[in-house]
């Protein structure tokens, strides 16, 4: 990807205080004295305490009501609209339902060697609720451009993902810790239940607030975390396809153990096929619904649109994104909502694409089974390695070069080269066998299968262009990566493109 600049990200991050302090965090407080319930249609009606009423008032979380869940995927699955918001909403919910559970069962063993503490229940539903804050416009699709324009330092020593290196830096911000002490603490019946918001922070990139805190980070952020069992669902059901898991046996056959002095949680054996269930899911809503190549169209059209904006240096309009922080201010209407009769062009044709769906059409589909003799062809097999790494940072180039050969413009032409689907946290999880064991997951099914067959027969990477465009397009792409990269496709590149 062609960035121009990289910005320098630190702690209590000058810019990012200016966000909080103009948007995120401004306006008048809400004094919520009682609980309030909600009603989700996933989740049923839930309780929420009068100091996450309060933080959900706030545009902080507000803001999430306008960001797509599954960014432009709706433009395919017309029932998938669901928002950040909701999600959230979900998080919070499952996050108090599995720690009441764990706390119900430690007191039906009469386990007093692991303690679940009211601030315990306290943390992990504010941890739920605030997980997501740093979410930009269209979610992943807009996450995955501005991960390269910033530069962490040494602030994350573990890959968390890049909203919630955000979200971290949110709530460690002295904005919000101030935000939080005047406004949110005093709500809490009582000091010793009030939430560290670093034990927070920490728990939404992944990291435990202490050994014996473990298993407060992995409810949010791990192998076995609510966050995966809510998105997974609710993305399933709102976009219409029967993909389902036995949440109730997730819940029942998920315990905590220590483990080295960890306080972990962990699988009972009983509860294996629960977890094969959740693994298929996830397998299947990528093949069916992340990976889906209209999705991945409307996606490469987003992404043009977003690198567009970065760039963009006319004063005059209405969004202007000066630092990545930036992005915190604006969701996907304000996108989607511009109303431009001036100004650049190629910008006001990019959000038309998406505003009234007119989205390429695929016209060259790359797969491995799609490239002839790369089992046996060692050479092949590096130029296929080289082709999907110069898809995924060289695509400036390729389509200026294709663009001459077709006939067209670059902006004409659309490319989209998705990664495997990440299994790796789930294969992590710890199952506790009948001797009171751990033991890891592989021990009962291969994980690396599962991710080998989809790699081979699922993975696949699309040229898109207008239909004007589409015969010469899938010739010349051909021709193209037969003498740039010396591989040669069988003719399902061609005719699947054509499905």
């Amino acid at each position: 990807m062609d960035v121009k600049k990289k910005y320098s990200i630190k702690l209590n991050d000058p810019q990012l205080r200016n966000v909080l302090e103009q948007f995120l965090l401004a306006g008048e407080i809400s004094h919520v004295k009682d609980p309030k319930v909600i009603h989700d249609p996933l989740w049923g009606s839930c309780l929420f305490y009068p100091w996450e009423i309060s933080l959900i008032d706030t545009p902080l979380l507000q803001r999430l009501r306008g960001i797509h869940q599954l960014g432009t995927a709706f433009y395919t699955y017309p029932s998938g609209i669901h928002t950040r918001f909701s999600h959230t909403l979900g998080v919070t919910i499952l996050a108090d339902r599995l720690i009441n559970k764990l706390k119900e069962k430690l007191t039906l063993t009469q386990n007093d060697s692991i303690e679940v503490t009211t601030k315990d229940v306290f943390t992990v539903r504010l941890a739920g609720l605030l997980h997501d804050v740093g979410h930009c416009f269209f979610s992943h699709a807009s996450e995955k451009i501005l991960k390269n324009y910033c530069d962490f330092g040494r602030i994350f020593k573990n890959s968390a993902k890049f909203h919630e290196k955000l979200s971290y830096l949110i709530i460690t911000h002295e904005i919000f810790q101030n935000f939080f002490k005047k406004h949110i603490a005093p709500l809490f019946p009582k000091k010793e239940d009030i939430p560290e918001l670093s034990d927070v922070a920490n728990i939404i990139i992944g990291e435990p607030p202490s050994k014996k805190k473990r298993f407060l980070q992995e409810i949010i952020s791990g192998p076995y975390d609510v966050d995966k069992l809510e998105y997974l669902y609710r993305d399933a059901r709102t976009a219409g396809l029967e993909n389902t898991y036995d949440i109730e046996r997730y819940f029942y056959k998920i315990a905590l153990h220590e483990d080295k002095g960890n306080i972990r949680l962990v699988m009972t054996q009983g509860g294996i096929q629960a977890v094969e269930q959740i693994i298929f899911c996830k397998m299947m809503l990528f093949s069916f619904l992340y990976h889906h190549h209209k999705v991945l169209a409307a996606d490469a059209v987003f992404t043009d649109l977003f690198l567009k904006l970065l760039n963009m240096e006319d004063s005059s309009y209405p969004i202007q994104i000066d630092h990545p922080f930036d992005c915190l201010r604006y969701n996907d209407h304000d996108i989607l909502g511009l109303s431009l009769s001036s100004g650049d062009e190629e910008f006001n044709a990019l959000r038309e694409r998406l505003l009234f769906r007119r989205l390429p059409k695929r016209c060259f589909v790359i797969n491995r089974e799609f490239v002839e003799g790369l089992d046996s062809d060692y050479q092949k097999k590096r130029s296929f390695k080289k082709l999907k790494n110069d898809l995924q940072n060289q695509q400036k180039s390729i389509r200026k070069d294709l663009a001459k050969n077709i006939g067209c413009t670059p902006q004409d032409i659309f490319i989209s080269c998705p990664n495997l689907p990440k299994i790796e946290e789930i294969s992590s999880g710890p199952i506790l066998n009948s001797k009171n064991e751990i033991d890891a997951i592989s021990k009962y099914f291969q994980l690396e299968g599962w991710q080998h067959s989809y790699e081979l027969k699922k993975l696949r990477a699309y040229f898109f262009i207008d239909e004007p465009h589409l015969s010469k397009a899938s010739n010349e792409i051909e021709k193209y990566l037969r003498n740039t990269y010396n591989l040669t496709f069988t003719s399902q590149a061609k005719t699947e493109a054509k499905l």
